[in-house]
């Protein structure tokens, strides 16, 4: 699985208020729903390795605006 990569969210210009953090037996599961810059709305899974980037992306999603 990968680890972090901040270009994963270069394109996302809001999410939405809420997001969820799955744990499995070999890895996390990120997903939240985002609107892009082009307007587009979507889902976005990011799957994670271990807890130290789940924590990278959280830190990087907090600082998304959000839909309002």
């Amino acid at each position: 699985m990968p680890s972090f990569n901040a270009h994963l969210l270069t394109e996302v210009k809001t999410r939405n208020d809420q997001y969820d953090i799955s744990t499995y037996d070999n890895g996390f599961l990120i997903r939240l729903f985002v609107t892009l810059y082009n307007e587009d709305r979507r889902s976005l899974q990011i799957v994670c390795d271990d807890i130290e980037d789940v924590i990278e992306y959280v830190r990087a999603i907090d600082k998304i605006g959000v839909d309002g």
